[in-house]
């Protein structure tokens, strides 16, 4: 198996996981923190989403706003589409 492979395995594996946690995050919970150095759910979000498509987040966001959960969602499902096709 090539790393491309091995990467793309790795990729769909954790792709649903990622979904089910945009899916689930409340909208009136995308400030929450777990502790005082971690980043917000929201931000947590934003990485998730994004990171895959190889566009890596400033750790410096501001507080996500509440079309936030929406479009890391449509992001993350756009990525999935992408992905798929290049296999």
């Amino acid at each position: 198996m090539t790393i491309a492979e091995s990467m793309l395995a790795e990729f769909e594996t954790q792709a649903p996981i990622t979904r089910r946690f945009l899916e689930r995050l409340p909208e009136d919970k995308l400030t929450w923190k777990p502790h005082e150095k971690s980043m917000s759910a929201g931000q947590l979000a934003y990485h998730l989403a994004f990171v895959p498509g190889g566009k890596a987040a400033p750790h410096g966001l501001g507080p996500p706003s509440r079309s936030l959960r929406e479009r890391l969602f449509r992001r993350h499902r756009r990525i999935s589409q992408i992905r798929r096709r290049r296999a």
